[in-house]
């Protein structure tokens, strides 16, 4: 039985691979406009135009810029916790969860999010930022079709 779990597996990776060979790849650039805090262009790139409306591309990207938006803003707990960081030669990094990685996990959820309720109708798939190392979001276009 495990057999037969592991062959489908790999039948599905077989098969994401082919789609991925066939895929245009459209990337959506930083905004480095407001300064580096992560935030993505919410102009949508001419490859896309005819393939998603408006709206729906600014409820993608201004999600994701959002949430990085949040997690840059400065707060008491934030403070709190990086102050007891130093004191403690930053041994509660070992036991409580910085708010960045808190926000890199949200980040995650949204765009899987996203992906299922604005791209994969529309035979797309919005890949998360956090696998291009927040440089660019990769929207792959599987179907021609829509």
């Amino acid at each position: 039985k495990i057999f037969s779990v592991f062959l489908k597996v790999l039948d599905l990776k077989r098969k994401t691979k082919e789609e991925m060979q066939n895929a245009e790849i459209v990337y959506v650039q930083r905004d480095y406009s407001r300064g580096t805090t992560p935030r993505f262009s919410t102009e949508i790139p001419a490859p896309l135009a005819n393939k998603i409306s408006q709206a729906e591309f600014d409820y993608a990207i201004n999600g994701i810029n959002a949430l990085f938006e949040q997690a840059e803003t400065p707060s008491t707990k934030l403070y709190a916790l990086n102050i007891l960081s130093c004191l403690c030669l930053y041994l509660p990094d070992l036991c409580i969860p910085n708010p960045y990685e808190e926000t890199h996990k949200l980040v995650s959820a949204t765009a899987e999010r996203i992906d299922k309720e604005v791209f994969q109708p529309k035979g797309m798939r919005f890949v998360d930022p956090l696998r291009r190392g927040l440089r660019v979001i990769e929207i792959q276009v599987l179907d021609d079709s829509h």
